[in-house]
């Protein structure tokens, strides 16, 4: 995916404001899904980063 693109009309179309989240994801895939959102100029949720991570646990940690 390309980036530059999505933070260009971030910069320029988007209210400055971050949403976070995450998500559990309960499939084939353990773990969670962890995202970022802005709002655009007509209230509607745009995506601006997204990650799938491991849960935590002890083997993490070490």
């Amino acid at each position: 995916m390309c980036f530059g693109p999505v933070k260009r009309v971030f910069l320029e179309g988007c209210r400055k404001v971050i949403g976070l989240d995450g998500c559990f994801l309960k499939g084939r895939l353990k773990g969670e899904i962890l995202t970022a959102v802005g709002r655009d100029a007509n209230n509607q949720m745009y995506p601006v980063a997204w990650a799938v991570v491991e849960i935590e646990n002890n083997s993490s940690w070490s």
